[in-house]
């Protein structure tokens, strides 16, 4: 049903968590809040003939993973914000089924039971109980995939089987794209305003990778009276990560800075990474390198979002 009103034009859309009517088991409401912490529009909501089910209801453990699903919900907020900004603009579903990606798939016409979230993120809903694996469709011939919390690419094309338990549900990150979050979550989203965004680029075949970010208010109309928002255009290129205004309108001001970067599929570690700023001085950047997962760090960065600049590896 969401892939289908989100296909209709309703973007901002999602599940009732729990069921609106009957008692989930743990289990089960543990797997709906991970469901619906990846979807538009996130709430729990039931009939009030149904029982008590606040999270901490139900032990320890439990609330734990579900804590721990709406904070990744939460650091993934930038990222959403965009998505929606595209749905505004140009009427893209903030979820969409894997076809409206990959028309020329055809085995993805019938699927239902796993979406995309944007161009980016691949989701995989875990739907049957006590389930130890799931086997998970990775569309297109070229792609390359990746795991969106371990970093490590995915070996294989087609049908995968991947394990799981009850603290995740699978989510992977389509190479060439780049995802925006921020680093750390708190009590609400205002309170996140001036927290430092975390970038991760995943590098498709091509080593290279694209992404963007909206940023505004974020409860104003000042976006539109005012011009007062920023859309920012990520690129990975020939070994240069840039940071570009995709929209010269945009005029807001932010103090919020990029504080790190991962670069997902790099296949040998760098001996130098460099910090250009538009109109301003050279500067080298701390940096690890995961050699196993071919992943590449930088750190302490201490970009402001809303100037360009651009990182130079090599």
């Amino acid at each position: 049903m969401l892939l289908t009103i989100s296909l209709a034009g309703i973007s901002f859309c999602g599940a009732d968590v729990g069921g609106f009517i009957g008692n989930p088991s743990p289990e089960l409401l543990v797997r709906w809040y991970q469901a619906g912490a990846l979807q538009p529009f996130f709430r729990g909501h039931a009939n009030m003939r149904t029982r008590r089910r606040e999270p901490w209801l139900f032990g320890k453990e439990n609330t734990q993973i579900i804590r721990d699903a709406i904070k990744e919900r939460y650091a993934l907020l930038p990222y959403l914000y965009s998505l929606f900004y595209r749905a505004h603009t140009a009427a893209e579903p903030v979820m969409r089924p894997l076809w409206v990606e990959f028309p020329k798939d055809l085995k993805t016409f019938g699927i239902e039971d796993e979406y995309m979230l944007g161009n980016a993120l691949l989701v995989y809903p875990v739907t049957e109980s006590k389930a130890t694996a799931v086997n998970v469709f990775l569309p297109g011939s070229q792609e390359i995939w990746y795991n969106f919390r371990s970093f490590r690419r995915l070996e294989g094309q087609g049908t995968l089987k991947i394990p799981v338990t009850l603290n995740s549900i699978p989510v992977i990150q389509r190479g060439g794209t780049i995802i925006p979050l921020k680093t750390s979550v708190g009590k609400s989203t205002e309170w996140m305003t001036d927290v430092p965004y975390e970038i991760h680029a995943a590098l498709d075949y091509k080593e290279s990778a694209t992404g963007e970010l909206y940023l505004d208010d974020g409860h104003s109309f000042q976006y539109l009276h005012k011009k007062q928002f920023l859309l920012r255009k990520f690129t990975f290129q020939e070994h240069v990560f840039s940071s570009r205004s995709a929209d010269e309108k945009g005029q807001f001001h932010t103090k919020c800075i990029v504080e790190k970067v991962l670069i997902l599929g790099i296949k040998k570690q760098p001996s130098s990474v460099t910090a250009r700023i538009h109109d301003g001085k050279d500067k080298a950047v701390d940096f690890t390198y995961d050699a196993k997962n071919s992943v590449l760090t930088l750190k302490k960065l201490s970009l402001n979002i809303s100037i360009d600049w651009e990182i130079e590896i090599k």
